[in-house]
């Protein structure tokens, strides 16, 4: 989010070593389980330690103005949205989440599984078209959420 004028100094962040931290991990053939867990634990502590400065910021500006633009408040809310989902996910030990956050710039994506061979998941818009008797195709739904086709 950056550093703000209204604030004498900018929390630390330890972006490079979460940088580091990150790169150990992915860049070992094979981690394993524990280092899977070990890697996605640790960028979301990092996250919440970031989360809970620009909280403490932000509680210090109360009944004034806040300072972020539209996008930037939007995008907040999505990473907070975006961390709840991921810590609940390492929480229960599962790969799977009800509206699951994929993209921070388009948060209304959403994976859909569909078990082909070449790719396992896809992303985008799901649409259900039906052709007419003078074979004109119609749109009959268009959603971004995962739907069953049987019922049109």
């Amino acid at each position: 989010m950056g550093y703000c004028h209204t604030f004498n100094k900018s929390p630390r962040t330890y972006r490079e070593k979460a940088r580091k931290d990150y790169l150990a991990i992915v860049k070992r053939r094979r981690p394993g389980k524990k280092g899977y867990r070990k890697g996605n634990k640790q960028p979301l502590q990092y996250l919440q330690r970031n989360l809970k400065h620009i909280e403490n910021m932000l509680d210090s500006l109360a009944g004034k103005d806040i300072p972020l633009s539209r996008k930037r408040l939007r995008q907040y809310w999505i990473i907070q949205t975006l961390f709840a989902q991921q810590s609940l996910m390492h929480k229960t030990k599962t790969q799977r989440c009800d509206d699951r956050i994929v993209s921070i710039s388009q948060p209304h994506v959403r994976p859909i599984i569909r078990g082909k061979q070449n790719k396992a998941v896809e992303f985008g818009a799901k649409l259900s078209v039906s052709v007419t008797g003078d074979k004109i195709a119609c749109v009959d739904e268009l959603r971004w959420d995962a739907f069953h086709e049987a019922k049109d």
